[in-house]
């Protein structure tokens, strides 16, 4: 089984990607520069808007997600589980009422 969470949509605009990561327009398109150039990711027209690129992951992109996804939840527990369970109990709570603002 795939440890990559699948979502829609499949393809964003880089101005999406960019919201999501929390990273400058200018910085986003570097790194799909970059990513392009790769192989890992592609782009093509919005067929809704012809101004707009949609960015999408190639299989080898998706490859490299799948490889490295184990590696990431690996860390991100070991991190999480370092902190006394008081502190992870806070932790837990902050990030609920992240989510949930998000949501909102």
């Amino acid at each position: 089984m795939s440890s990559r969470v699948a979502c829609s949509p499949t393809e964003l605009a880089p101005s999406a990607l960019a919201r999501a990561t929390y990273v400058t327009t200018g910085g986003t398109a570097n790194i799909l520069r970059r990513l392009e150039a790769g192989g890992l990711v592609t782009g093509r027209p919005d067929p809704e808007d012809g101004r707009r690129v949609l960015v999408r992951l190639t299989d080898a992109g998706r490859e490299r997600i799948d490889a490295a996804m184990p590696r990431v939840a690996r860390t991100k527990r070991e991190l999480v589980q370092s902190l006394p369970a008081r502190e992870r109990a806070a932790l837990a709570r902050g990030l609920s009422r992240l989510v949930a603002s998000l949501d909102d």
